[in-house]
């Protein structure tokens, strides 16, 4: 409790008290992380969370807006945090360093062209050393596979695959790229005709004439 006197000409006066209360110091926070974060890519977010309640984050020394328990990570830097209210602050918390992993690029989209036939076809494109493909059926959500589809050539018409890369070290992924697939109809088969000593086919404008088996040049 504080008071003061003032004295003037030989008189004076008390002034009314003032209680100054003192609120103990904080409990510095202690902030964690996922325990593997050697997976984590550009992009995504890291769950930080504060062992306090009224927590304020920090960002390489920048006060963060935001207040509560739990903090989702966007960038890569140097994550700290204080508790407590307006001028009465804890001591700083222990420091969490993070790094995020560049995602490859994404493969060139392309179409594919087969013949339609009886038998199914895998699904090739080029890959670089050091990634595995990823190949989904659909351009969101499924579960990736690193076998590549047997398509069925059967019916003619047009399908689309989705790939990306990803890679071996880090885990990360590329954004889907549509692959285009187009089973081309066959030809009608064509028939024999012999009149005299020639043969004649049709109904196609262009042949491959076989002898036995072996192609005719």
């Amino acid at each position: 409790v504080y008071t003061v006197d003032v004295v003037m000409n030989g008189c004076s006066n008390r002034s009314l008290p003032v209680t100054i209360l003192q609120s103990a110091k904080p409990t510095a926070p202690i902030i964690s992380a996922p325990a593997n974060l050697s997976i984590v890519c550009a992009g995504d977010s890291i769950q930080l969370t504060s062992s306090q309640w009224q927590t304020q984050w920090l960002f390489n020394g920048v006060l963060l807006t935001d207040t509560s328990k739990v903090l989702f990570a966007r960038k890569a830097g140097m994550y700290k945090a204080v508790s407590g209210v307006q001028n009465c602050v804890s001591d700083t918390s222990n420091t969490i360093e993070l790094h995020f992993n560049p995602k490859p690029d994404s493969i060139p989209a392309t179409s594919l062209e087969f013949c339609q036939g009886v038998n199914p076809v895998a699904l090739s494109i080029p890959k670089m050393r050091g990634f595995h493909l990823m190949w989904y059926t659909s351009a969101q959500g499924g579960v990736g596979s690193t076998q590549s589809p047997l398509v069925s050539v059967q019916q003619a018409g047009t399908s689309k695959y989705y790939v990306t890369q990803k890679n071996i070290n880090t885990g990360c992924e590329s954004v889907r790229t549509p692959i285009t697939v187009l089973v081309k109809p066959a030809p009608i088969s064509p028939t024999i005709q012999r009149i005299g000593d020639s043969l004649f086919t049709q109904p196609a404008t262009q042949y491959q004439w076989y002898l036995n088996n072996r192609m005719i040049q």
